[in-house]
C-alpha cells in the first residue's frame, strides 16, 4: 500500500463557514488523501469523537467564541493541531500546555493551508514514534516482569530440593559416622548451603530489577544490629578457624531511623564474601561516621579481611553481576562474588556508595556508605564507642534491681552475671503478677521486665505498676522488636527496650545509664563475658568451640542447662513426620523461643542460630517438611552440646 493510498481521517472543529469552505476546497484542489468531517460546535465535536475514530483533529479557535480548550479534555490520544488568529497567540500557547500537539495561525488569505499537510505529516509521524519509545517500554517492562516471575518460580523449585539435601545431610550427621564419613557429609552440606545462597541471591536480584525490593523507614539501634549480625556470622567464621572482630567508632550515633533489614543484608553480604575468600587470619567490621548533617548521618561501614586479595585489574568489575575474582580464587574459595552486585543495589537504595581496596595476597577492604536519619537524642551514655572487649567490670552497685523472667535458665544466667558485675541486690520474679506484688513490697530502683510471659504479660504488668504509682525506670526485654512492639511497651510505661537474644554487655550499658552516679569502686575486677582460657583468647569471644559452654558459666548453671536439654532433646526427637510435628508444635515453639533467648549467654551461637531459624519458620507457618528439617537441625546441635559438656 503506497503512502498516497492511505486515507487520513480529519475532524475540523470550526464555527466559521468561510474557514471551513477554504479547508475543504484546499484538500480537493491538492488531491490530498484526507477524509474531512466538520463539526461547527463543541457539542457536535464531542458527538463525532464518540461515534468514530479520527487520525487528526484540527481545532479552530476565534477569540471571543466558546469552542476551544475544553474540548482538549475529550480528545484522548488523537493528535490535535490548534488553529487560531494571530491575536490568539497566548491561547495557542495554553493549548500546547493542555495537550495540543502543534498550532497554526490563520490569516485572512488562508495562506496557512499551504503548510498544513507538512504539519499534519510531522504530527502523525511524531505520534507514531511516541506510540513505538511507549510500546518498547511496555515490552521491556513485560519482559522484566516475566523474567522476574520465572526466576522467582525457579528459585522456589530449586530451593525445595536443595533444602531437602541439607535436611537429609543434617539427619545423616545426627547418626553415628566415621570421621571420614562425617567429613564428607559436612562437605556436602557446606556445598548445598553455598548453592542455596546463590539461589537466594538470584531471587534478590530479580526482585531488585523488578522494583519489588523496597526500603522501609523505622527506628532501630545500630549497636544491636551490628552485634547480632556479627555474632551470628561468627559461627561460620569459627568453622574456618577465623576470628571475627567488630566495633563502632566514637561519635557514631546508635539510635537511627531507616531500614535495618537492608543494612543488615548489606553487612551480611560483605562478611559472607570475606569469610568465603579468607582461609586464615581474621575479619574486622568497623562503623565510622562519614558525615554528620544535622538531622541525618552518613555512615561508612568497612569489612576488612586477610584473604587472598584481588588483582587491581579486577577491582573495577567486582560489582558487575557477571564479575569474578579470577579462576584460581574461585577454585580456592568455592564460589564467586555475585552477591556484591546485589549489595551494591541495596547500598544505592540506602542513598550510599560502595567500593573496595585490595592488594593481591594481602587481603581486601570492602566499604559502603548509607544515609540514615537521627532519632531524638536520649543520653550521651548511648553515644560512647563500643568494642567487644571495652567494658570494665570493676565496679559494684548498691542499686536494687527486680529481674522478671519466666525462663529458669535465663534467670540463673542473668543472676550470675549481675553478681559478677558487682550487683548485690537482685530480686527475681517469674511472671508479671508476681512482679507487681514484689515491686509494691520492695520498691526497687529499676525493673527488667520480660514481655512474653504467662499469667500477666510484661506490658500489662508495666501498665499496672505505673497506674499504682511506681516511679522507677522499667526496661522491657523481648525477642519481638518491631517498631509496633517497642511502641507498645513504651506506651505501657517502659523507659527503654532491650532486644532478645540478650547480651549482658548491652544490659549492663542500659543499667549503668540509669545508675552512673550510684556506682562505687570495687576491689575485684570481674570478667563478665570474656573467657580468659586459651581457647577463649584464640577466638576473641570466649567461646571454646561451637558446642562448648563458656568456661565462665558456673557448674550449677551448666548442670541445669544439660538436665533441661536432655528433656527437650527427647521432645525434639519425637518429631519424625507431619503428624508428630502437629502434636508437638506448641512444645517445640516453646523450646526454640527459649534457646533463641538464652543460647548466646552460654556462648552457644550454633544453638542460637538453629533456634532462631526454627522459631522464625514456626511463626511464618512454613511447610511441615521444612519445619521437620529445622527440628532435626536443632536436635543435632543440642545432642552435640550435651555430648561436649557432660
Amino acid at each position: 500500500m503506497t503512502e498516497q493510498s492511505i486515507r487520513i481521517r480529519i475532524l475540523l472543529v470550526e464555527d466559521d463557514k468561510t474557514d471551513c469552505e477554504a479547508v475543504a476546497h484546499f484538500i480537493q484542489k491538492e488531491s490530498l488523501p484526507y477524509d474531512l468531517q466538520i463539526a461547527a460546535s463543541e457539542t457536535e465535536a464531542r458527538g463525532a469523537l464518540q461515534e468514530g475514530h479520527f487520525d487528526v483533529v484540527l481545532m479552530g479557535y476565534n477569540p471571543g467564541t466558546t469552542a476551544g480548550l475544553d474540548l482538549l479534555l475529550h480528545v484522548d490520544n488523537t493528535p490535535v493541531i490548534f488553529l487560531t488568529r494571530k491575536e490568539g497567540e497566548e491561547m495557542a500557547f495554553q493549548a500546547i500546555m493542555n495537550g495540543a500537539d502543534d498550532y497554526l495561525f490563520k490569516d485572512s488569505g488562508h495562506n496557512y493551508l499551504a503548510v498544513l499537510p507538512s504539519v499534519i505529516k510531522n504530527v502523525l509521524q511524531r505520534k507514531q514514534e511516541e506510540k513505538a519509545q511507549k510500546k518498547a517500554k511496555e515490552d521491556m517492562l513485560t519482559a522484566t516482569r516475566v523474567k522476574s516471575e520465572f526466576l522467582a518460580n525457579m528459585n522456589h523449585e530449586l530451593q525445595i530440593p536443595m533444602k531437602r539435601v541439607i535436611g537429609m545431610t543434617d539427619r545423616i550427621l545426627n547418626t553415628d559416622l566415621t570421621p571420614k564419613q562425617r567429613k564428607y557429609t559436612e562437605m556436602i552440606r557446606s556445598s548445598a548451603n553455598s548453592l542455596l545462597m546463590i539461589i537466594n541471591d538470584i531471587l534478590d536480584w530479580s526482585n531488585i530489577e523488578a522494583g519489588k525490593l523496597k526500603v522501609k523507614t523505622m527506628d532501630f539501634d545500630l549497636k544491636a544490629i551490628l552485634e547480632v549480625t556479627a555474632e551470628v556470622l561468627a559461627f561460620s567464621a569459627r568453622e574456618k578457624g577465623l576470628d571475627l572482630d567488630y566495633g563502632i567508632e566514637p561519635g557514631v550515633p546508635s539510635r537511627l531511623r531507616g531500614d535495618p533489614i537492608r543494612l543488615r543484608q548489606a553487612i551480611i553480604s560483605l562478611i559472607t564474601n570475606a569469610i568465603k575468600f579468607t582461609t586464615r587470619g581474621k575479619i574486622t567490621i568497623r562503623v565510622n561516621l562519614d558525615r554528620d548533617e544535622d538531622e541525618r548521618v552518613v555512615l561508612r561501614i568497612e569489612v576488612t579481611d586477610t584473604g587472598s586479595g584481588i588483582p587491581k585489574n579486577r577491582l573495577d568489575s567486582l560489582f558487575n553481576p557477571a564479575a569474578q575474582a579470577g579462576s584460581s580464587s574461585r577454585r580456592r574459595s568455592g564460589g564467586t562474588r555475585e552477591g556484591l552486585s546485589i549489595c551494591q543495589r541495596l547500598v544505592e537504595m540506602m542513598g550510599g556508595k560502595i567500593g573496595a581496596a585490595s592488594e593481591e595476597g594481602k587481603g581486601s577492604t570492602f566499604w559502603f556508605t548509607a544515609v540514615f536519619e537521627k532519632q531524638p537524642p536520649v543520653d550521651e551514655w548511648e553515644n560512647r564507642p563500643i568494642t567487644r572487649h571495652s567494658l570494665s567490670k570493676n565496679e559494684h552497685h548498691t542499686a536494687r534491681i527486680l529481674l522478671v523472667e519466666d525462663d529458669l535458665l535465663n534467670r540463673g544466667l542473668m543472676m550470675e552475671q549481675f553478681k559478677i558485675a558487682g550487683f548485690n541486690s537482685i530480686i527475681v520474679a517469674e511472671d508479671g503478677r508476681e512482679a507487681v506484688d514484689l515491686v509494691l513490697q520492695h520498691n526497687p530502683d529499676l525493673v527488667l521486665m520480660d514481655i512474653q510471659m504467662p499469667e500477666m504479660d510484661g506490658n500489662e504488668a508495666i501498665a499496672t505498676l505505673k497506674q499504682k504509682g511506681y516511679a522507677g525506670p522499667i526496661v522491657a526485654l523481648s525477642a519481638s522488636a518491631m517498631k509496633e512492639d517497642i511502641e507498645k511497651s513504651l506506651k505501657a510505661g517502659a523507659a527503654d527496650f532491650i532486644t532478645k537474644p540478650l547480651d549482658f554487655d548491652t544490659i549492663l550499658l542500659k543499667v549503668n545509664k540509669y545508675f552512673k552516679k550510684r556506682m562505687v569502686p570495687s576491689t575485684q575486677d570481674a570478667a563478665l563475658t570474656i573467657d580468659k582460657s586459651k581457647d577463649g583468647e584464640k577466638n576473641g569471644y570466649g567461646y571454646q568451640s561451637g558446642f562448648k559452654i563458656k568456661a565462665s558459666i558456673s557448674k550449677r548453671i551448666q548442670d541445669v542447662f544439660i538436665k533441661e536439654a536432655k528433656e527437650k532433646l527427647k521432645t525434639l526427637n519425637e518429631v519424625a513426620d507431619e503428624d508428630s510435628l502437629e502434636k508437638r508444635k506448641k512444645e517445640i515453639t516453646f523450646i526454640s523461643h527459649g534457646y533463641k533467648s538464652n543460647a548466646r549467654l552460654l556462648g552457644l551461637l550454633g544453638l542460637e542460630t538453629a533456634a532462631i531459624e526454627l522459631n522464625s519458620a514456626l511463626k511464618k507457618n512454613e511447610p511441615g517438611e521444612k519445619l521437620i528439617e529445622l527440628v532435626k537441625k536443632l536436635s543435632y546441635t543440642l545432642k552435640r552440646i550435651i555430648e561436649e559438656n557432660e
